[in-house]
């Protein structure tokens, strides 16, 4: 299923922990629109912005999955509303200084990335109907 031109369903659901522990990581149809709202909103226009397809390193998470992996007992995942994101050969500071600075999100995260280090940590960012533009770093 696709939710907006460049990005599946299939991407937000894949999951290693899921399939090694049986996990079915299927979304409702409200966490379905929410993902469509978050690749239109944001994810379209970094790709078009950078012109490079974009890595969808964790996306919807069921909660026996969010669980199994430890994310928050809030995570926006949850609702559909989040993805960790790279774009390959694009530093994570980067990507994360041009979304802070050109797009409408709720909550943006630099993860674990460390200076000097190409290819470190991810960016968390998510959509809702009540957009924060709440921007940290954290790790």
């Amino acid at each position: 299923m696709k939710l907006s031109e460049n990005f599946s369903l299939t991407e937000f659901t894949k999951s290693q922990t899921a399939s090694r522990k049986g996990i079915e990581n299927n979304p409702s149809p409200v966490e379905i629109e929410n993902l469509k709202a978050l690749c239109v909103n944001v994810l379209e226009k970094v790709r078009t912005h950078f012109g490079m397809p974009v890595t969808i390193n964790s996306g919807y998470r069921c909660l026996k999955l969010n669980k199994a992996i430890g994310g928050a007992r809030n995570s926006q995942h949850i609702a559909g509303c989040a993805a960790d994101i790279e774009i390959s050969g694009i530093d994570n500071q980067q990507l994360f200084d041009w979304i802070k600075f050109n797009l409408q999100f709720d909550q943006l995260i630099l993860e674990y990335v460390k200076p000097d280090v190409l290819g470190s940590g991810w960016v968390h960012v998510s959509w809702s109907t009540k957009n924060r533009q709440q921007a940290i770093t954290i790790g």
